[in-house]
């Protein structure tokens, strides 16, 4: 891959046509939608870095909803692949540019900020109104002024009205199969073992609507059965899986002594507060979530 000016030398990297697409796209909007092991995060952040380089005393924003998400997989993948180091989470050039490295939660700070370029990372967490919203940060001179867009396949969005529908700006596709010769021989066979439906929408892309739709074995008759009173002996257990945009759901189980598990209860909520779940979690359990642990 050339080294585009830069003063680190990037390690070789093979890109595949939908990567290269994106890292060299010009369009006012650019979405890169793909599937697991697409490579679409790679193309991310070398678009980011090719940016930066290029546009001397640019001022570019990465952005993530969450701030774990951002340090644990974005950033370390940038020092990793790029070589620049983070400080205080922002990567400084020696022509001037600086990478800002923000998630969802400091958005409201970036109403004066004057960028160059963003790129959404997960972009597929975040809303609408933070897209526009960040379209309205991109004013400065020294920058190509696009707003990147990475996403996960992921229904009949907010992106898939912009991109899919409204044809706003550049939409890219992606899947596992064009990233293959960069993936472990046993990991697209290891993904063709999971159901049919995961594997429409993370191994060859599908934006099907999938609610309802991913245990194609579950039915109705076999595995809903009348109310009945839980054995004290049985093991229990609660399952959390937070979310703001995307709903909050839990679970209440409790497993016989054969093994076999039964969901008695579950609460499945979106865009309220953790104060919020908590108080109807505490409705559902009157015993109080320490007992089951």
């Amino acid at each position: 891959m050339p080294q585009l000016g830069s003063s680190i030398e990037l390690p070789p990297i093979r890109l595949n046509r939908k990567q290269d697409d994106f890292i060299f796209a010009t369009e006012e909007f650019v979405c890169l939608k793909g599937t697991w092991g697409c490579g679409k995060s790679l193309a991310g952040l070398l678009a980011v870095n090719r940016e930066c380089e290029e546009h001397p005393n640019n001022l570019y924003l990465v952005i993530r909803k969450e701030y774990v998400d951002l340090r644990d997989s974005t950033m370390k993948d940038w020092e990793q692949i790029i070589g620049r180091k983070i400080v205080s989470n922002d990567v400084r050039y020696p022509n001037g540019s600086i990478v800002m490295f923000r998630h969802g939660d400091d958005i409201n700070a970036l109403k004066n900020a004057n960028l160059g370029g963003a790129l959404m990372v997960q972009a597929e967490e975040m809303t609408e109104e933070d897209f526009w919203f960040l379209k309205g940060r991109l004013r400065r001179k020294e920058g190509t002024r696009i707003l990147r867009v990475e996403c996960n396949y992921d229904g009949h969005n907010w992106i898939y009205r912009k991109f899919n529908q409204e044809k706003i700006g550049c939409l890219i596709l992606t899947n596992t199969f064009d990233n293959k010769a960069n993936l472990p021989p046993d990991y697209i066979p290891g993904l063709q073992k999971m159901p049919k439906k995961i594997q429409e929408r993370h191994l060859y892309g599908s934006d099907a609507d999938m609610e309802g739709q991913v245990w194609d074995e579950f039915s109705h008759g076999v595995h809903v059965i009348d109310p009945f009173e839980v054995s004290v002996g049985w093991s229990k257990v609660i399952a959390l899986d937070h979310g703001v945009t995307n709903p909050t759901a839990v679970v209440w189980g409790a497993s016989d002594f054969d093994g076999n598990v039964y969901i008695f209860d579950e609460h499945y909520e979106a865009g309220k507060v953790v104060s919020h779940h908590a108080e109807q979690i505490k409705k559902r359990d009157n015993r109080g979530v320490s007992d089951w642990l």
